[in-house]
This record gives C-alpha cells, sequence and structure tokens, in this order.
C-alpha cells in the first residue's frame, strides 16, 4: 500500500509556483486553448488538436520557467503588439463624435458619414450624399456655439 503525503505535494506545488504568475501573454495562450478545446470537442477537427497540446505545452513552460528576464520581454513584445493591434479600435466613437460645431449624420441609403455644420437655427434641414446623390432630411436640436 502507497501512502501520499498530500500536504508534501502541496507544499512542493506552492514552492514551484512561487513567483510565476499568470502575465498577460500566458493569460491570452490559455483563453486560446480554452478556445482550440471548444472548437475541438464539437467539430474533432485535427488541427485544433494539434494546436491545443503546442500551445498547452508553450503555456507550461512558460509557466515553469525559471528565466524570468526572458518570460518579461515576451510578454513586453506581446503587449506592444496587442496594443498596436487594438488601439485603432478604441474609442471610435469617441473619435467620430467629439466635434461640438459640427453634425455628424449617416447617409440612409450608402451608409456614408458626413460631417456637416452645425445650423444657426433648429428644425428640420436636408443634405445631399456627396457619394451616391442622395438627398436626406433631418431634424436639428441644439444652434451653434458662440
Amino acid at each position: 500500500m502507497i501512502n501520499i503525503n498530500f500536504d508534501n505535494i502541496k507544499k512542493q506545488l506552492n514552492q514551484a509556483l512561487k513567483d510565476k504568475g499568470f502575465d498577460e501573454l500566458n493569460r491570452f495562450i490559455l483563453i486560446i486553448i480554452f478556445i482550440c478545446l471548444f472548437i475541438d470537442i464539437f467539430f474533432k477537427n485535427f488541427f485544433f488538436g494539434i494546436l491545443l497540446i503546442i500551445l498547452l505545452i508553450i503555456f507550461l513552460l512558460r509557466l515553469f520557467s525559471k528565466n524570468t528576464y526572458k518570460r518579461v520581454r515576451q510578454n513586453r513584445i506581446f503587449l506592444e503588439i496587442f496594443t498596436r493591434i487594438k488601439e485603432p479600435f478604441r474609442n471610435i466613437k469617441k473619435k467620430l463624435y467629439r466635434d461640438k460645431n459640427h453634425l455628424y449624420k449617416k447617409c440612409p441609403k450608402c451608409g456614408l458619414i458626413l460631417k456637416l455644420p452645425l445650423p444657426k437655427k433648429i428644425g428640420i434641414k436636408h443634405s445631399t450624399c456627396p457619394d451616391c446623390g442622395h438627398r436626406f432630411g433631418f431634424l436639428t436640436l441644439r444652434r451653434r456655439r458662440r
């Protein structure tokens, strides 16, 4: 009969994982692992199975790596790339509608966003789309700032 001391195993595991945190790259790899696992469960694709095994090996190697300098450098490179990819999608609505002296209206026919000057009077105004030539009306509820 084999006696297993779970307290000893727990201490060894805690010591092995000491100072080994989940950085952003490991979190991203873990999310990709779960996505590949989900796809592999339902579609039984060989590609996702191989990708799952490779990502799991990379995840475990990074988790148990003692070379923290290399891990920090890899994480910094990942964050630089990820922020470059994420930056154009950040605050798109704020960038489009931050001008207080103009109205932004979407053409109902082609979907082009028109930058129109803010009218002096409140009421129904008409505009023509320069792209498709469609004339449409819109209601203005605010006046030009002085």
